[in-house]
């Protein structure tokens, strides 16, 4: 999966420079692309459409077959699996949730619940068409239209089988309409020429053609025609380049995709007027298909299919006008943005053009901080500080302090006052500039950010935080270690607390009682903060290596908060941010892969992910997905894979899964399978749903039920006949009083037959969330090992997180064991020698303790008494 800005709708040649550092050029809007290609999965490069079908997965018909995608891995169907044809070039799905295939022999078949069925067709009396398929509609009752390159067709299914013939016929005919959105075209030759001067329907080779929302029909070839609901012409649209395909988003918008052309987006049926949006210049778009989360994905002919998370999510790039891709800082004056970049200086984006202009240091000098002031300045570090206006017409007037110079950082106090530091530290008022004392720690001036709150005034560090006060540094790390960390950037509230961005530890709030910290287990993007953005007093933005997180605070305490993450699905180039400015409805956000412009409101409803099952896999063999499935007793190892479909969160989902019949309570795991080994007989239903990160869950889970049939010497009749035997050998042995045991041992005796019946064979315990069977019989002793048991049998010892009382009270025969030491409980039958201090299981010594040394000389005696008879 690569990523890539796509080409904007407006771009103008590089504008005749005010200075020799001066540039200008006009503004665009450009979002971003996700590709994917043979490299990701999909089987040809060569793609003709994109479908999303009623269950949510995204199909795309390839000339080497056609590929299944549930936002983590593409499924592949060739002629291997079916196909009638390799080359597919599109998709229908009918009521029945059968998907046909627009082949390019003319062959017919759909794809139903991951199997291919290609139609028997009965040619009856005309030659079977033998051309590609160019449209499909099937009505309430299995009646098939089909549109071809050598007309349109309908075919009766026969009886009960898939069996259809063709008849009706119509040359004549370039279009079928069905209510309520259903439509048929195919190819006809054109008629003689008309010479009305209007545009004879049949006339014309109509390849594609849609419903639009509000009734009407578009269609064209090297063209486009507006038809009315009676298919009357409306109007005519002609293009440079040839129109491939055509589609309406859900904001009435008109998308023509053109050969070697790329795609255009118009303000609805105006297709006369200048474009929304243009992208993939120069490429063959043949698809375009709008998700139900809003991203739209687009197919071509020579370069794999292009997914845009957020269409309206402009990025400025180099191809934009900016100097350069990589932007550092950003700051802002009303309308105008400033944009600091790597080594190329600085753009000035003002409404409806990029200005950009060069420090005038010597050389291609990084921009090393940038900020606005409260009177419109911008101030621009490079080697030296700058002060910067500009004129009417765009063009910076620039005022140099050469007195100071490698600043890192600037601030400005409630006086108006600037504040820089850096190699220097000094304070600016009005144009007089005075140096201040430069501390004599070194590691103060390493990587320095700056503040001003009220009177106080903060310095960050590479050696943490410090406050500047009567001419002296003085160290924060000393009334709380996470100060003494490095800092990235300080922002700060009049009357609230300091916001400081760490590299490691988050986001630290420094009120005057308390230090509060915000780290990625509480919601953040990521732990290494670069920069912060206080939009107001009770909202921040941070910038983080991992995204872009905006953190609301609830009430005067700022204990209370919540959080919203931006990524690459809400439209963003990159997920490394430098630094981000909010003003009005826009959310500016500088990465080294240009600038993204988000907008600054509260999302739109986002669907919560449908979730299926992908495959089952019993005993680690691949089965048929039913609803509800019958093993045998040997066939216990299960395995479900599933995944939730929500092409946004690019396979970042969270899964919750539960068992019932073996455990009540619901797993989470963001893995996408579920593993249970050793299952013991019985019913179970297994069920899993699907978060995004928006917190919206699958309305409906996912479902297997299956049951595991016992063993016959488990079945009730076979427990009956045994229990009648072994009551009947009870009997006669204690008739025949042929031994003469102790009551303690013949009670244990009973219940230990009465334990075989009941089939109290076998242990199941989670081990690193996969259940394992421990045969009972086998288990020599347990060892507790802190918040562990290690339960030791004659072939393996398991670790079992558990204590020893809980592990004891969960064993189905409790009394067959005895402890002999705080970490120690042997199981009786296994011992073959009692000591005064240790107890033997063959070779093996096990310590007694003082605490259990008098029940261990009583089942000493106890065994002598038996031996003894």
């Amino acid at each position: 999966m690569r990523i890539f800005s796509l080409r904007p709708f407006v771009n103008t040649a590089l504008q005749t420079a005010f200075l020799s550092t001066f540039y200008l050029n006009c503004i665009a809007q450009q979002p971003v692309a996700l590709q994917y290609t043979v490299d990701d999965g999909l089987p040809s490069s060569e793609v003709y459409q994109a479908y999303q079908d009623k269950d949510g997965y995204i199909w795309f018909a390839t000339d080497r077959g056609v590929a299944k995608f549930d936002g983590y891995s593409f499924r592949i169907f060739t002629s291997q699996q079916g196909l009638p044809d390799n080359t597919i070039f599109g998709f229908y799905e009918d009521d029945f949730r059968r998907l046909w295939l627009r082949s390019f022999n003319g062959r017919i078949a759909y794809i139903s619940k991951d199997s291919v069925v290609e139609l028997a067709v009965d040619p009856g009396a005309l030659d079977y068409p033998n051309h590609w398929i160019l449209s499909y509609h099937v009505d309430t009752d299995s009646t098939l239209y089909a549109g071809t390159a050598r007309g349109l067709f309908k075919l009766i299914r026969l009886g009960q089988t898939e069996k259809y013939r063709l008849f009706d016929y119509k040359p004549g005919k370039s279009f079928v309409p069905f209510d309520p959105d259903g439509l048929v075209f195919g190819y006809c030759p054109p008629p003689p020429t008309n010479n009305t001067g209007g545009f004879n329907l049949d006339a014309y080779s109509f390849l594609h053609g849609i419903r639009l929302n509000k009734g009407d029909y578009l269609s064209g070839f090297t063209s486009i025609l507006h038809l009315s609901r009676q298919l009357d012409s409306v109007a005519h649209f002609k293009f440079e380049k040839k129109a491939i395909t055509i589609f309406e988003d859900s904001r009435e918008n008109i998308w023509v995709g053109f050969s070697k052309g790329g795609v255009m987006a118009f303000p609805g049926i105006k297709l006369d007027a200048p474009p929304v949006f243009q992208l993939l210049d120069n490429f063959s778009v043949t698809g375009i298909l709008e998700d139900r989360e809003g991203g739209f994905w687009f197919t071509t002919i020579e370069s794999g299919v292009y997914y845009v998370p957020k269409i309206n999510v402009p990025t400025y790039t180099t191809r934009d006008g900016l100097s350069s891709t990589v932007a550092r800082f950003l700051a802002g004056s009303k309308n105008d943005i400033y944009i600091g970049t790597y080594e190329h200086g600085v753009n000035c984006i003002l409404p409806e053009k990029i200005t950009g202009f060069k420090l005038p240091d010597s050389g291609n000098v990084e921009v090393q901080a940038m900020m606005t002031a409260s009177d419109g300045a911008l101030w621009v570090s490079g080697y030296h500080l700058h002060k910067i206006r500009m004129d009417p017409v765009g063009r910076p007037q620039i005022k140099t302090f050469r007195k100071v110079v490698g600043i890192k950082d600037i601030a400005e106090d409630e006086q108006g006052r600037i504040w820089v530091v850096g190699k220097s530290f000094a304070r600016i008022a009005g144009d007089s500039l005075q140096l201040l004392p430069l501390p004599t720690d070194g590691n103060i001036m390493r990587y320095p950010s700056i503040c001003v709150q009220q009177e106080r005034v903060w310095v960050g560090s590479l050696a943490g935080l410090w406050q500047y006060q009567e001419e002296q540094f003085i160290h924060q790390g000393d009334r709380n270690p996470l100060l003494a960390n490095r800092v990235s950037d300080l922002a700060a509230i009049t009357h609230g607390p300091l916001f400081i961005a760490t590299r490691g530890n988050g986001l630290l709030l420094d009120g005057p009682d308390t230090l509060l910290q915000i780290q990625a287990d509480d919601g953040l993007a990521g732990n290494l903060c670069n920069t912060l953005f206080l939009e107001n007093d009770s909202v921040i933005w941070v910038c983080t290596n991992q995204g872009l997180s905006r953190v609301a605070f609830k009430g005067l305490t700022y204990q209370s908060y919540s959080i919203r993450n931006f990524d690459l699905s809400d439209g963003l180039v990159s997920k490394q941010i430098n630094q981000v400015y909010v003003y009005g409805k826009k959310v500016w956000v500088a990465t080294n892969k240009g600038v993204t412009v988000l907008p600054n409101k509260v999302e739109a409803h986002q669907p919560a992910p449908p979730v299926h099952l992908a495959s089952i896999l019993i005993n680690d063999s691949l089965v048929a997905l039913s609803d509800k499935m019958e093993l045998p007793h040997y066939q216990n190892r299960v395995q479900v894979n599933f995944a939730g479909l929500d092409y946004r969160s690019f396979g970042q989902l969270e899964y919750r899964y539960r068992l019932s019949g073996l455990d009540t309570n619901w797993h989470s795991s963001t893995g996408t399978e579920a593993a249970f080994a050793g299952l013991p007989p019985g019913s179970y239903r297994f069920e899993v749903v699907a978060l995004n990160r928006a917190g919206k869950v699958s309305q409906t889970p996912a479902t297997f039920e299956f049951i595991i049939h016992p063993p016959f010497w488990q079945t009730w009749w076979f427990k009956t006949l045994l229990t009648g035997l072994s009551v009947l050998t009870i009997y006669l042995f204690f008739h025949f009083q042929v031994l003469q045991y102790n009551k303690a041992i013949l009670r244990e005796l009973i219940r230990t037959l009465f334990k075989k019946i009941k089939g109290e064979r076998y242990l199941f315990v989670k081990i690193s969330g996969v259940l394992e069977k421990i045969e009972l019989e086998k288990i020599n002793y347990l060892k507790s090992s802190r918040e562990y048991v290690e339960v030791t049998t004659t072939e393996r010892t398991f670790l079992v997180h558990s204590s020893m009382k809980k592990f004891r009270e969960d064993l189905p025969d409790p009394k067959s064991y005895i402890q002999t030491h705080r970490s120690y409980v042997v199981r009786i039958d296994k011992l073959t020698a009692i000591e005064a201090d240790a107890v033997f299981i063959g070779s093996l010594k096990i310590p007694v303790s003082e605490t259990y040394k008098a029940q261990l000389r009583a089942l000493k005696q106890l065994k002598v008494q038996v031996l003894n008879g």
